[in-house]
């Protein structure tokens, strides 16, 4: 959504993030390594199913056919986890804690004033899923 963010305390610029890590690379490797696996099981699984259905349809006829072939249906699922869902990236940045207890954030076009609270230390959790959307925030107290 953006390339970094600007921290900022009583409008001097203390910090910018830089990239922690990629979440497209994290998927691409637990892809990589767990693929032949989810194959290998999605293959068994199906041929076990049909067999099922062919010997419920053998035995019982074509109504055991039938409710066999829904209950495959009821079972097969496709892996519809959202990974379109998670972050792109993480950014991280590292700053003292301000003594009034109040930081700016500069995200693309947006500004936002962060009250951190009463806390000695906190973790600020910002969240722009696109360049356009809104900037979400959460004060992590420590």
């Amino acid at each position: 959504a953006t390339k970094n963010l600007s921290v900022f305390e009583n409008g001097k610029l203390v910090s910018t993030t830089k990239s922690f890590a990629s979440m497209d690379r994290v998927i691409l490797t637990e892809f990589k390594y767990s693929y032949k696996y989810i194959v290998a099981r999605a293959v068994f699984g199906a041929l076990i199913k049909t067999y099922l259905q062919y010997e419920a349809g053998r035995q019982l006829g074509q109504y055991g056919a039938l409710a066999a072939g829904l209950v495959q249906f009821a079972l097969t699922q496709a892996d519809t986890r959202g990974w379109n869902n998670l972050p792109k990236e993480y950014q991280v940045a590292r700053v003292a804690m301000p003594k009034s207890k109040k930081l700016q954030l500069h995200v693309g076009a947006q500004s936002i004033d962060v009250e951190l609270g009463k806390a000695k230390n906190a973790i600020v959790f910002v969240r722009m899923p696109t360049a356009t959307s809104k900037v979400s925030y959460n004060v992590i107290k420590l």
